[in-house]
């Protein structure tokens, strides 16, 4: 049996082989999108290889309340502490949020080091 590389129609009558997806863009799925606020910091600081103890010594919070945070039993509604995490995450704070780079509610809201708008 004689196996062909995938091949991908660049325009009628070129085929152009290579990698299917290499060219797609990658779109956030609905399942990323309705992550919650907690979700997407449990999964920042999982990226970045930080247990919760050590993120909550980071920004000055009990383990029990990142704890709870991330479970989504505690509320983060202040967008100092979400400045603040995504400060010790390393990550953009839409990556916390969900919302658009250039959202008007967070357009003074960028970790020192990101480009503002």
């Amino acid at each position: 049996m004689r196996l062909t590389p995938p091949v991908s129609i660049t325009s009628p009558g070129r085929a152009q082989t290579g990698n299917l997806h290499a060219a797609r863009e990658v779109q956030p799925t609905d399942a990323e999108n309705e992550l919650t606020i907690g979700q997407r910091i449990a999964r920042a600081r999982r990226a970045r290889g930080l247990t919760q103890f050590q993120l909550a010594n980071l920004v000055g919070l009990s383990h029990s309340w990142l704890t709870k945070a991330e479970r989504g039993e505690r509320p983060i509604d202040r967008m100092s502490l979400i400045v603040e995490l995504a400060r010790a995450l390393k990550v953009d704070v839409t990556e916390l949020t969900g919302q658009e780079p250039n959202s008007p509610l967070l357009s003074s809201c960028h970790p020192p080091g990101a480009a503002g708008p």
